[in-house]
């Protein structure tokens, strides 16, 4: 690998854009890509000590005979001039291409990686040829031949581009031709059609707004100043298989190739090849498993923000950003090493390797995989501000992504590879996965609490009352197996729709359903989520749940929660992650029913409830006589599901307001008395009375519902 300015480049081989590469689109300026690349280029040249200032320095040192300074100032000009820009990879191919020019005395070789860059280069230097009048030196650089329709920087197997260049370069003699080129007489109708061609034509108009107007020249600035580390493999089959997978990487200037540039600066040149290999495997991963992404890029600049993102946090560094457009390369390489990136690359390649040494030891472990998955995807797929103010309590996605990720990271980092369990490694994963679905965000805890479990263990890190519980009966446990046994059925029963989210319900995924203090038996366990499955089937939503398992646990106690709007009464029965932990019922309404329940004998418990329902209340259905005498919304329910079919045929919903005109009503608690002073009529709704989806719960009776209660009684 060695450094070369675009001149020596060009001086040295013709660059040839294989037919496979991918389309130039720089031009289309995505995420002002092509705009902050010119940009970037006219700030470098300013900060390089203007010719005419040196020259004048040079003189007065030289009067002064000074020579030992002249030196001095020149290498400090010479270490100070060039702009590195990353990494262009070729290789040469296996046959001659007689069409470039001059093929005897320039290399032919192949782009592998780098085409964005050099072909933005490349209509820039042809832009500021014209605009610099410099054009015979551009034609003669790229030893451009009209006639032969030859030229040493090629589209050629993609005809209509190669076409297109050497028109381009024939027609425009002046900067106005720049203008409307599109509707130029040598420009083809086909070259509408070629994205590589459009995105040129767009490009060329970005660079010339952004530099018509500079004073400064810039052609022989970019040929001398503007350097690639060059990477040239040679003719082999290897060469071909390196061009495979990095042309089907994607954008080229990725922010990894950046960083590596930086990084590779600070390291001794013998060390260079060894980090090269292992650079180029961490890339082989990230292209292996690129996902649905078209280049292995967006994988492996996601890692690198997160694990720098991470190292931050470690040193307390308070460089937050609020966009994730605005994390810079020195945020990375401000954080991170070589040494850096392959330590965490190692722990997360061990967290994914061990899966199945460790799910081959459980009945049921399902859950690993879809951890797992989360956070490949969050590596892979997604885009997280891996800078974002932790002390935020707007910012509660990415809190939440570092408290997963983070927390596995350095658990395995912090941990020579050759001491870690793999049991504890992946129950630390089953604790963080569960925290990480109770949408756990407590990012400035991480370093203390797994520092904590470094030290002390799996189980004595808690932070929620279920965790104290759960994790105190696995300790109880001292055969291996046997607490595998129970980890697997607890594992079934936690990962249950209704029991896995355990946000905004008190962080509890399972401690509703099992009792930890007395829990002896793995029967029990099974029990439990064979009778809760019966009752929320798997494949079933939330709204398909039988109507029965409403009308009965209403018998075991009032389970609604209240919603908005408040200014009238609106009760919430169909909210089930609240309902199976019994937040909105005093008497344990659901524990109690699930007590009683079997695992098919709702219907019978339902036809019991109701009898012991109607034997309480004989005496005020026996005296009703416009009315029942009822006086709390539970039982005036009660009493309505006596008589209706089923009282939730538009939603789970239980709405009144007082103040309301008069309507027919069933007890004595929706009618006080005949004065109406206060009236309380009933809805069934979904939620609200939009749309007037709802409907009156007396219109749901039969007729002479008093008549038909009291034939209940005999």
């Amino acid at each position: 690998m060695e450094e070369f300015s675009v001149l020596e480049l060009i001086n040295k081989y013709n660059f040839y854009v294989p037919e496979i590469q991918r389309e130039f689109v720089w031009g289309r300026n995505d995420r002002n890509i092509l705009s902050s690349f010119c940009e970037d280029i006219i700030l470098g040249k300013n900060e390089i000590p203007n010719e005419e200032i040196l020259q004048q320095k040079i003189a007065k040192l030289t009067a002064e005979k000074k020579f030992g300074e002249i030196s001095r100032l020149l290498e400090e000009e010479k270490d100070g001039s060039p702009i590195n820009i990353g990494f262009l990879y070729s290789y040469e191919p296996n046959y001659k291409m007689e069409h470039f020019p001059d093929s005897d005395l320039f290399s032919d070789t192949y782009l592998i990686d780098g085409q964005q860059r050099f072909t933005s280069l490349f209509l820039m230097l042809f832009y500021l040829s014209v605009k610099e009048q410099k054009q015979k030196a551009f034609t003669d650089l790229f030893r451009y031949d009209y006639e032969k329709s030859t030229i040493a920087f090629d589209y050629r197997v993609r005809t209509l581009t190669h076409d297109f260049i050497i028109k381009l370069i024939n027609e425009i003699k002046s900067e106005s031709d720049f203008d409307n080129i599109t509707n130029t007489t040598w420009y083809l109708d086909e070259y509408l059609k070629d994205v590589t061609i459009n995105s040129m034509v767009n490009g060329l108009s970005i660079i010339r707004n952004i530099f018509k107007e500079k004073t400064d020249l810039f052609f022989d600035f970019i040929l001398q100043y503007i350097k690639f580390w060059h990477f040239k493999t040679e003719k082999t089959s290897q060469g071909e298989e390196l061009y495979i997978t990095m042309n089907s990487r994607g954008k080229q200037l990725e922010e990894n190739e950046t960083v590596r540039a930086k990084l590779f600066e600070k390291i001794d040149n013998k060390e260079q090849l060894r980090w090269s290999e292992k650079w180029e495997n961490w890339q082989d991963y990230f292209w292996k498993n690129r996902g649905k992404n078209n280049n292995a890029d967006v994988g492996f600049n996601e890692f690198l923000n997160c694990i720098a993102g991470l190292e931050s946090y470690l040193k307390n560094k308070k460089e937050f950003v609020k966009d994730v457009t605005q994390i810079y390369d020195s945020h990375i390489f401000s954080n991170i090493s070589l040494e850096v990136i392959n330590s965490y690359f190692e722990s997360y390649i061990y967290l994914l390797k061990n899966i199945e040494v460790f799910t081959d030891k459980y009945e049921y472990s399902d859950w690993v995989k879809k951890a797992i998955n989360e956070i490949q995807n969050f590596i892979l797929e997604y885009k997280t501000n891996w800078f974002i103010d932790y002390t935020d309590e707007l910012e509660a996605t990415e809190r939440r992504r570092m408290v997963f990720v983070w927390s596995c990271l350095y658990y395995i980092n912090n941990l020579k590879k050759e001491n870690i369990s793999v049991d504890d490694l992946y129950r630390l994963l089953r604790v963080y996965w569960l925290r990480y679905n109770n949408f756990d965000r407590s990012v400035i805890n991480i370093k203390e609490r797994i520092d904590e479990v470094i030290l002390n263990g799996i189980w004595k890190q808690i932070s929620t009352k279920e965790e104290s519980l759960k994790h105190a009966f696995y300790e109880s446990k001292v055969n291996d197996d046997d607490i595998r046994k129970f980890e697997s059925r607890i594992w079934k029963i936690e990962d249950h729709r209704l029991n896995i989210n355990g946000y905004q319900v008190e962080n509890v995924n399972s401690s509703h359903l099992v009792d930890y203090i007395t829990l002896s038996k793995t029967k029990v366990l099974d029990s439990i989520y064979n009778k809760f499955i019966t009752l929320f089937p798997l494949n079933q939503r939330d709204a398909d749940y039988d109507d029965k398992i409403n009308d009965l646990l209403m018998f075991y106690g009032f389970y609604g929660n209240r919603r908005s709007p408040y200014y009238y009464f609106n009760y919430d029965f169909g909210s089930w992650r609240r309902i199976v932990r019994d937040l909105d019922s005093v008497d344990q309404s659901f524990k109690n029913f699930f007590n009683d329940y079997n695992g098919s004998n709702i219907d019978e418990l339902l036809v019991s409830k109701k009898e012991d329902f109607i034997i309480s209340m004989r005496q005020s259905i026996t005296d009703g006589e416009k009315r029942i005498e009822c006086n709390n919304l539970q039982d005036t329910i009660k009493f309505y599901m006596l008589l209706c079919p089923n009282i939730w045929k538009n939603g789970h919903y239980i709405a009144y307001e007082e103040w309301v005109t008069p309507k027919k009503h069933l007890t004595t608690f929706e009618k006080i008395d005949d004065r109406n002073v206060a009236n309380k009529t009933l809805y069934n709704t979904k939620g609200n009375f939009r749309g007037y989806g709802f409907s009156t719960l007396y219109d749901l009776l039969p007729s002479k519902p008093l008549e038909k209660l009291k034939q209940l009684l005999h």
